[in-house]
Order: structure tokens, then C-alpha cells, then sequence
């Protein structure tokens, strides 16, 4: 497959994903947008999640199940990133992921399956930040 025809590929495909939203991932989390930039070769997702999150279990759940994932792991060795935004209580969470960190996945901590209940009542987001994990 070309350049150009990957890059067709993942436009049709986060067209796709978007025509579908929002999606519920889980009952704490929505994926609310889905996006390819081609003069990035990135896949951007983003989420609102209802609960505070520990970042490094996300970052960790995250990376596992791109690589876990044929197509994103195929996509990956053809330079493609992926990059997942999430707005939770505490703020804005930047999660990328290349196939960099598809050869450490098997290093990361377990994790749970879904996110946590909130443990508190939080103030409302600040969306103009952003956390990179």
C-alpha cells in the first residue's frame, strides 16, 4: 500500500469512527471525536471520562490496547502515531503512542479493566491545560 493510500485509509476510517460518535468505552468514558492528520500521520481520538483517573494506568491501558490491535499495530510500523485526548475532572490527559511504545508494552503495569469510580467530587475541568503522560 502507498503513502498516499494509507493516508486515504485512515481518513476514511476515523470518518468512519465519527460518524459513530459518541461511543461509550466504558461507563465512565466517551470517545467523543475521531480524527486522522495526514501531514502528521496521526490518528487522534479524544474522551471525556466522568472519573478521576490514575494517568499511568491509562497511559498503560492505552498503549496496550493499540498494540494489542492489529490494525493500529500495522498502521504503527508504517510511522503512524496515535494520540489520545482525554478530558477528565482533574484536567486535560495527552496520551500519544508509536510503535516505539508497542516494543515496551509487555513492560507496562497490569491494569484494571475499566476506570475507577471517582474517588471525590472535583472541580470542573480545566480544558485549556493539558496533561502529557
Amino acid at each position: 500500500m502507498s503513502e498516499v493510500q494509507l493516508a486515504m485509509t485512515l481518513q476514511a476510517a476515523a470518518e468512519a469512527t465519527a460518524r459513530k460518535l459518541p461511543l461509550a468505552v466504558d461507563r465512565f468514558t466517551t470517545l467523543t471525536a475521531a480524527q486522522y492528520e495526514a501531514g502528521q500521520k496521526t490518528l487522534v481520538f479524544r474522551y471525556d471520562v466522568s472519573a478521576e483517573v490514575d494517568k499511568e494506568e491509562l497511559k498503560a491501558h492505552a498503549v496496550r490496547a493499540n498494540c494489542a490491535s492489529p490494525r493500529f499495530a500495522a498502521a504503527f510500523r508504517r510511522g503512524v502515531r496515535a494520540r489520545h485526548l482525554f478530558a477528565t475532572p482533574g484536567g486535560m490527559l495527552e496520551i500519544p503512542i508509536a510503535q516505539d511504545d508497542c516494543r515496551t508494552a509487555d513492560r507496562l503495569p497490569a491494569t484494571k479493566r475499566e476506570l475507577p469510580p471517582p474517588a471525590r467530587p472535583s472541580a470542573p475541568a480545566d480544558r485549556r491545560g493539558l496533561d502529557r503522560v
